[in-house]
């Protein structure tokens, strides 16, 4: 063995270097709490938590122990994902509603089911009456059906794309809002 105190082999193991008694301060005499009390193995309660979470925040970090600037940033809401989620769903939203929106996809991919099916099949069937009764030349009339509905889509996709984001979020993906 050497005499190197770094060396773990060079440390006799007495009685000495390892605290067996319980260490108290004045505080916890008197019966109020303490943050200084010592258990059996020479560590206190709070240092054993504070290991605790550390190796618990190493494993899930891919072993790299966060510091408490990293720990508390982690468990924040991600607020700026939600207003671009938002965002995002207000511009397809909008550009499916102009160029799409005599089918109701606008609808649809907002989860308004009921109004997107009531788009789908006005603009299916005024195409379906006019192609039917072209023949006896009072068709024409069934081609403004689809037209309508295609207006219909054409101003919500322009009022999906002027509003807010808070704006579209409360009125459309919360409240689903059915029309205009």
């Amino acid at each position: 063995m050497t005499d190197d105190p770094s060396r773990p082999e060079s440390v006799p193991s007495t009685p000495s270097t390892r605290p067996e008694a319980v260490s108290l301060d004045k505080a916890a005499v008197s019966g109020a709490p303490s943050t200084n009390q010592t258990q059996e193995g020479g560590s206190s309660p709070w240092a054993d938590a504070q290991a605790a979470a550390a190796r618990s925040a190493a494993a899930g970090n891919g072993g790299v122990p966060l510091n408490s600037s990293q720990f508390s940033s982690s468990f924040q809401p991600q607020v700026g994902a939600v207003q671009s989620d938002v965002a995002q769903k207000k511009l397809v939203a909008g550009l499916l509603g102009i160029f799409l929106g005599s089918l109701g996809v606008h609808k649809f991919y907002l989860g308004m089911n009921q109004p997107g099916v009531i788009m789908l099949v006005c603009t299916v069937a005024g195409y379906l009456l006019f192609t039917l009764l072209a023949i006896i030349l009072i068709g024409f009339i069934f081609l403004l059906l689809p037209a309508a509905v295609g207006l219909v889509g054409l101003i919500e996709g322009i009022l999906y794309l002027t509003k807010s984001d808070a704006d579209f979020q409360r009125e459309y993906i919360v409240g689903k809002k059915a029309w205009f």
